[in-house]
């Protein structure tokens, strides 16, 4: 196992923290995309057919 500073560990903390954070913000607008066009249409060019249908 290597072994890290306190400095480091702090800094892939911080990392780690902030990443978690990308994600989030991330999958909020795809999941605002896809229910604004319902979950048929995704980047123009693709079609999602409903199970309903």
């Amino acid at each position: 196992m290597v072994k890290l500073n306190k400095e480091t560990k702090q800094r892939v903390k911080q990392h780690i923290k902030g990443s978690q954070c990308a994600v989030c913000w991330d999958i909020i607008p795809l999941a605002i995309y896809l229910v604004y066009f319902g979950g048929k249409r995704l980047f123009g060019h693709l079609y999602l057919e409903a199970i309903n249908e």
